[in-house]
Protein backbone atom coordinates (compact mmCIF):
# COMPACT_ATOMS: atom_id res chain seq x y z
CA UNK A 1 0.00 0.00 0.00
CA UNK A 2 1.28 3.55 -0.77
CA UNK A 3 2.55 5.44 2.31
CA UNK A 4 -0.37 7.44 4.01
CA UNK A 5 -0.71 11.05 2.40
CA UNK A 6 1.15 9.92 -0.51
CA UNK A 7 0.52 11.87 -3.57
CA UNK A 8 0.32 9.81 -6.96
CA UNK A 9 0.93 10.91 -10.61
CA UNK A 10 1.76 8.14 -13.43
CA UNK A 11 5.67 9.55 -13.63
CA UNK A 12 6.51 8.14 -10.07
CA UNK A 13 3.62 5.42 -9.64
CA UNK A 14 6.06 2.26 -9.97
CA UNK A 15 8.03 3.87 -6.69
CA UNK A 16 5.07 3.38 -4.68
CA UNK A 17 3.52 0.68 -3.20
CA UNK A 18 0.24 -0.71 -4.93
CA UNK A 19 -3.01 -0.29 -4.18
CA UNK A 20 -4.17 -3.82 -4.58
CA UNK A 21 -1.55 -7.08 -3.49
CA UNK A 22 -2.70 -10.85 -3.75
CA UNK A 23 -0.20 -13.58 -3.31
CA UNK A 24 0.67 -14.89 -6.91
CA UNK A 25 -0.63 -18.51 -6.92
CA UNK A 26 -1.21 -19.04 -10.66
CA UNK A 27 -4.58 -17.43 -11.34
CA UNK A 28 -6.59 -17.11 -14.96
CA UNK A 29 -9.04 -14.48 -15.56
CA UNK A 30 -12.45 -16.15 -16.69
CA UNK A 31 -14.77 -13.53 -16.48
CA UNK A 32 -15.02 -10.09 -15.36
CA UNK A 33 -17.40 -7.60 -14.35
CA UNK A 34 -17.19 -3.77 -14.35
CA UNK A 35 -19.07 -0.60 -12.47
CA UNK A 36 -18.02 2.85 -12.84
CA UNK A 37 -20.38 5.12 -10.99
CA UNK A 38 -19.96 9.14 -10.90
CA UNK A 39 -21.35 10.84 -7.91
CA UNK A 40 -24.47 12.03 -8.53
CA UNK A 41 -24.91 10.74 -11.53
CA UNK A 42 -26.12 7.54 -13.64
CA UNK A 43 -23.69 4.21 -13.45
CA UNK A 44 -22.56 2.34 -16.49
CA UNK A 45 -21.72 -1.77 -16.25
CA UNK A 46 -20.02 -4.43 -18.35
CA UNK A 47 -19.58 -7.51 -17.96
CA UNK A 48 -17.21 -9.23 -20.17
CA UNK A 49 -15.72 -12.99 -20.85
CA UNK A 50 -12.54 -13.85 -23.38
CA UNK A 51 -13.98 -14.84 -27.06
CA UNK A 52 -12.70 -18.63 -26.27
CA UNK A 53 -14.80 -18.69 -23.10
CA UNK A 54 -18.03 -18.73 -24.81
CA UNK A 55 -20.31 -20.03 -21.74
CA UNK A 56 -19.11 -19.78 -18.40
CA UNK A 57 -19.15 -22.76 -16.30
CA UNK A 58 -19.88 -22.50 -12.43
CA UNK A 59 -17.26 -25.82 -11.95
CA UNK A 60 -14.67 -23.79 -13.82
CA UNK A 61 -14.29 -20.76 -11.51
CA UNK A 62 -12.54 -21.31 -8.26
CA UNK A 63 -11.87 -18.03 -7.06
CA UNK A 64 -13.30 -14.06 -7.09
CA UNK A 65 -11.05 -10.91 -6.61
CA UNK A 66 -12.99 -7.29 -5.81
CA UNK A 67 -10.88 -4.46 -7.19
CA UNK A 68 -12.49 -1.15 -5.98
CA UNK A 69 -11.07 2.79 -5.77
CA UNK A 70 -12.84 5.98 -4.94
CA UNK A 71 -11.46 8.78 -6.65
CA UNK A 72 -13.34 11.68 -4.00
CA UNK A 73 -14.03 15.33 -5.37
CA UNK A 74 -14.15 17.86 -2.45
CA UNK A 75 -17.45 20.47 -3.10
CA UNK A 76 -17.24 23.67 -4.97
CA UNK A 77 -18.04 26.54 -3.68
CA UNK A 78 -18.60 28.50 -6.64
CA UNK A 79 -22.39 29.13 -6.19
CA UNK A 80 -22.02 30.67 -2.70
CA UNK A 81 -22.53 34.32 -4.13
CA UNK A 82 -25.82 33.81 -4.66
CA UNK A 83 -27.60 32.71 -1.52
CA UNK A 84 -30.26 35.29 -1.41
CA UNK A 85 -33.08 34.87 0.73
CA UNK A 86 -35.59 36.82 -1.36
CA UNK A 87 -34.87 33.43 -3.81
CA UNK A 88 -35.44 29.98 -1.90
CA UNK A 89 -35.60 28.13 -4.79
CA UNK A 90 -32.86 29.01 -6.87
CA UNK A 91 -30.24 29.52 -3.54
CA UNK A 92 -31.42 25.76 -2.75
CA UNK A 93 -30.54 24.54 -6.06
CA UNK A 94 -27.43 26.55 -5.77
CA UNK A 95 -26.84 24.75 -2.35
CA UNK A 96 -27.54 21.26 -4.30
CA UNK A 97 -24.40 22.25 -6.65
CA UNK A 98 -22.15 22.78 -3.31
CA UNK A 99 -21.67 19.22 -2.74
CA UNK A 100 -18.87 16.55 -3.27
CA UNK A 101 -18.46 14.12 -5.77
CA UNK A 102 -16.09 11.62 -7.47
CA UNK A 103 -15.90 8.60 -9.54
CA UNK A 104 -16.26 4.69 -7.68
CA UNK A 105 -14.55 2.29 -10.36
CA UNK A 106 -15.26 -1.60 -9.06
CA UNK A 107 -14.05 -4.30 -11.14
CA UNK A 108 -15.04 -8.12 -10.27
CA UNK A 109 -13.00 -10.90 -11.76
CA UNK A 110 -13.80 -14.52 -11.85
CA UNK A 111 -11.18 -17.25 -12.68
CA UNK A 112 -9.43 -20.66 -11.71
CA UNK A 113 -6.02 -21.45 -10.76
CA UNK A 114 -3.60 -23.04 -13.45
CA UNK A 115 -0.01 -24.98 -12.87
CA UNK A 116 2.02 -21.69 -14.14
CA UNK A 117 2.58 -19.78 -10.76
CA UNK A 118 4.61 -17.58 -12.45
CA UNK A 119 1.89 -16.52 -14.49
CA UNK A 120 -0.62 -14.34 -12.44
CA UNK A 121 -3.92 -12.78 -14.62
CA UNK A 122 -4.85 -10.99 -11.49
CA UNK A 123 -1.32 -9.61 -10.55
CA UNK A 124 -1.46 -7.87 -14.24
CA UNK A 125 -4.74 -6.90 -13.56
CA UNK A 126 -3.60 -5.06 -10.06
CA UNK A 127 -0.77 -3.70 -11.97
CA UNK A 128 -2.69 -2.22 -15.12
CA UNK A 129 -5.12 -0.93 -12.77
CA UNK A 130 -2.62 1.53 -10.84
CA UNK A 131 -1.21 2.53 -13.97
CA UNK A 132 -4.26 3.56 -15.95
CA UNK A 133 -5.86 5.01 -12.71
CA UNK A 134 -2.48 7.11 -11.80
CA UNK A 135 -2.00 8.59 -15.28
CA UNK A 136 -5.32 9.74 -15.63
CA UNK A 137 -5.63 11.13 -12.17
CA UNK A 138 -3.59 13.43 -9.91
CA UNK A 139 -4.89 12.28 -5.99
CA UNK A 140 -3.45 12.02 -2.62
CA UNK A 141 -3.98 8.54 -1.46
CA UNK A 142 -5.77 8.51 1.56
CA UNK A 143 -4.40 5.55 3.51
CA UNK A 144 -6.57 5.16 6.27
CA UNK A 145 -9.06 5.27 4.87
CA UNK A 146 -8.95 2.67 2.56
CA UNK A 147 -7.35 -0.02 4.94
CA UNK A 148 -10.57 0.49 7.05
CA UNK A 149 -12.39 -0.56 3.89
CA UNK A 150 -10.14 -3.35 3.07
CA UNK A 151 -10.60 -4.59 7.01
CA UNK A 152 -14.38 -4.40 7.04
CA UNK A 153 -14.17 -6.61 3.82
CA UNK A 154 -12.01 -9.43 5.32
CA UNK A 155 -13.75 -9.26 8.35
CA UNK A 156 -16.96 -10.24 6.41
CA UNK A 157 -15.45 -12.79 4.84
CA UNK A 158 -13.88 -14.25 7.36
CA UNK A 159 -17.05 -14.20 9.38
CA UNK A 160 -18.55 -15.69 6.13
CA UNK A 161 -20.85 -12.65 6.16
CA UNK A 162 -19.52 -11.56 2.88
CA UNK A 163 -22.28 -10.42 0.58
CA UNK A 164 -23.33 -8.35 -2.66
CA UNK A 165 -26.00 -6.69 -0.24
CA UNK A 166 -23.67 -6.12 2.06
CA UNK A 167 -20.11 -5.30 0.65
CA UNK A 168 -20.93 -4.69 -2.78
CA UNK A 169 -24.49 -2.73 -2.26
CA UNK A 170 -23.94 -0.13 -4.91
CA UNK A 171 -23.74 -2.85 -6.94
CA UNK A 172 -26.62 -5.15 -5.80
CA UNK A 173 -28.55 -1.78 -6.01
CA UNK A 174 -27.59 -0.73 -9.64
CA UNK A 175 -28.64 -4.37 -11.02
CA UNK A 176 -32.07 -4.46 -8.86
CA UNK A 177 -33.11 -1.29 -10.42
CA UNK A 178 -32.30 -2.27 -13.95
CA UNK A 179 -34.00 -6.17 -13.06
CA UNK A 180 -36.86 -3.81 -11.52
CA UNK A 181 -37.21 -0.93 -14.49
CA UNK A 182 -35.31 -1.89 -17.42
CA UNK A 183 -36.02 -5.71 -17.24
CA UNK A 184 -35.03 -5.97 -21.15
CA UNK A 185 -31.19 -4.65 -20.71
CA UNK A 186 -30.29 -7.67 -17.89
CA UNK A 187 -28.58 -10.01 -19.37
CA UNK A 188 -28.05 -13.62 -19.10
CA UNK A 189 -24.71 -13.12 -18.74
CA UNK A 190 -24.98 -11.06 -15.92
CA UNK A 191 -27.24 -13.21 -13.71
CA UNK A 192 -25.09 -16.12 -14.29
CA UNK A 193 -21.85 -14.05 -13.24
CA UNK A 194 -23.39 -12.96 -9.72
CA UNK A 195 -25.15 -16.51 -9.13
CA UNK A 196 -21.89 -18.30 -9.35
CA UNK A 197 -20.47 -15.11 -7.34
CA UNK A 198 -22.82 -16.03 -4.59
CA UNK A 199 -22.00 -19.36 -4.39
CA UNK A 200 -18.89 -19.57 -4.45
CA UNK A 201 -17.26 -19.89 -1.12
CA UNK A 202 -15.88 -16.95 0.78
CA UNK A 203 -13.04 -18.32 1.51
CA UNK A 204 -12.14 -18.51 -1.79
CA UNK A 205 -12.91 -14.48 -2.40
CA UNK A 206 -10.22 -11.59 -2.24
CA UNK A 207 -11.82 -7.67 -1.49
CA UNK A 208 -9.11 -5.01 -1.49
CA UNK A 209 -10.24 -1.18 -1.57
CA UNK A 210 -8.56 2.03 -2.49
CA UNK A 211 -9.38 6.05 -1.73
CA UNK A 212 -8.09 8.81 -3.05
CA UNK A 213 -8.79 12.26 -3.07
CA UNK A 214 -7.99 14.21 -6.62
CA UNK A 215 -5.83 17.15 -6.13
CA UNK A 216 -6.31 20.62 -7.89
CA UNK A 217 -5.08 20.68 -11.63
CA UNK A 218 -2.65 23.11 -12.27
CA UNK A 219 -4.62 25.73 -14.70
CA UNK A 220 -4.01 28.97 -16.65
CA UNK A 221 -7.45 30.12 -15.45
CA UNK A 222 -6.91 33.18 -13.11
CA UNK A 223 -9.80 32.41 -10.44
CA UNK A 224 -10.05 34.97 -7.73
CA UNK A 225 -10.73 34.47 -3.68
CA UNK A 226 -14.60 35.51 -3.42
CA UNK A 227 -16.13 36.41 0.31
CA UNK A 228 -19.23 36.37 0.60
CA UNK A 229 -20.83 39.48 2.86
CA UNK A 230 -23.67 39.58 4.83
CA UNK A 231 -26.50 37.09 4.44
CA UNK A 232 -25.22 35.72 1.18
CA UNK A 233 -22.79 33.79 3.44
CA UNK A 234 -23.81 30.12 2.95
CA UNK A 235 -24.16 29.99 6.86
CA UNK A 236 -25.37 33.64 7.67
CA UNK A 237 -27.98 32.40 4.98
CA UNK A 238 -29.16 29.69 6.47
CA UNK A 239 -29.63 31.19 9.79
CA UNK A 240 -31.87 33.56 8.27
CA UNK A 241 -33.96 30.66 6.96
CA UNK A 242 -33.64 28.74 10.75
CA UNK A 243 -35.16 32.67 12.28
CA UNK A 244 -38.03 33.08 9.47
CA UNK A 245 -39.04 29.12 10.05
CA UNK A 246 -38.76 29.63 14.07
CA UNK A 247 -41.45 32.55 14.10
CA UNK A 248 -43.10 30.56 11.74
CA UNK A 249 -43.74 27.53 14.13
CA UNK A 250 -42.19 25.38 11.59
CA UNK A 251 -39.17 22.66 11.61
CA UNK A 252 -35.86 24.37 12.08
CA UNK A 253 -33.40 24.23 8.83
CA UNK A 254 -30.55 21.50 9.30
CA UNK A 255 -28.56 22.36 6.52
CA UNK A 256 -25.55 24.63 7.79
CA UNK A 257 -22.45 23.57 5.38
CA UNK A 258 -21.70 22.08 2.41
CA UNK A 259 -21.34 18.00 2.13
CA UNK A 260 -17.98 16.65 2.07
CA UNK A 261 -16.52 14.08 -0.03
CA UNK A 262 -16.98 11.46 2.90
CA UNK A 263 -20.56 11.15 3.05
CA UNK A 264 -20.72 8.62 0.14
CA UNK A 265 -18.52 6.55 2.69
CA UNK A 266 -19.91 6.27 5.14
CA UNK A 267 -21.79 3.23 6.89
CA UNK A 268 -24.65 6.07 6.82
CA UNK A 269 -24.73 5.97 3.15
CA UNK A 270 -24.32 2.24 2.82
CA UNK A 271 -27.55 1.50 5.31
CA UNK A 272 -29.36 3.39 2.74
CA UNK A 273 -28.33 1.87 -0.18
CA UNK A 274 -29.50 -1.79 1.61
CA UNK A 275 -32.89 0.24 2.79
CA UNK A 276 -33.43 0.83 -1.07
CA UNK A 277 -32.69 -2.55 -1.83
CA UNK A 278 -35.34 -3.87 0.24
CA UNK A 279 -37.37 -1.54 -1.10
CA UNK A 280 -37.22 -2.81 -4.22
CA UNK A 281 -37.45 -6.46 -3.37
CA UNK A 282 -40.50 -5.63 -2.09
Amino acid sequence: MPAKGEVLSHEFSHTVGRFFSAPTTGRRIIAGFSHLQRVGKGTSTNVWFPEKEATLDAGQIEWAAVREFDVLQEADNYYIYDMNVSDLKYSYQNIGQMRAGGYRISIVTLGRYTAHNDMDDLQILDIKLQEEITRMIHFLYLSELSEQACHKNAAALDANTWCLENNLEHIALTMATKRLYKPQKETLAERTFFDILARLPKHHIIHDNGVGLQLPESTKEKNQVYVAKGENQLWQFQQTITTVFENLDKNRATMTHMRGYGDHLKEGFSDWQRQSLAALAA
